[in-house]
């Protein structure tokens, strides 16, 4: 790992911890579905997580003039993880207080995305 990506790691460090209790909490309080309905439902913040770590590996990858593809491909996860918590809302059956949590998820997504771009594109160091 080199000092860009540990540097990366360490600041979406709390935002990955807090988009997997967010996964584990809608994957718990959906109870009443299937396994497959379940998975669905809180796959939004597992496809944020992947996100954030495409990020993180590619930072290395890429030069000051090799990231465009990267910053659309990035750019398309994070896309990908709202739509999918926009599904979640109509998918998930459980206590539906449960959605304020995509409140902080929002955020999460966000922040990764502000500075999983800026790592991309060499800008964050």
């Amino acid at each position: 790992m080199t000092e860009s990506q540990e540097i990366l790691f360490a600041k979406l460090l709390v935002p990955l911890l807090i988009l997997f209790a967010i996964a584990v909490l809608y994957f718990i309080f959906n109870k009443s579905q299937s396994i497959i309905d379940r998975v669905i439902a809180a796959l939004h913040s597992v496809i944020a997580i992947s996100g954030a770590v495409y990020a993180i590996v590619v930072c290395k990858l890429t030069g000051p003039n090799l990231f465009e593809p990267h910053t659309l491909i990035f750019s398309n996860i994070l896309a990908v993880s709202a739509i999918f918590g926009f599904v979640a809302i109509f998918l998930f059956k459980g206590n539906k207080a449960i959605h304020l949590l995509l409140l902080p998820y929002l955020i999460c997504l966000a922040y990764v995305w502000h500075v999983g771009g800026m790592a991309i594109t060499h800008t964050l160091i």
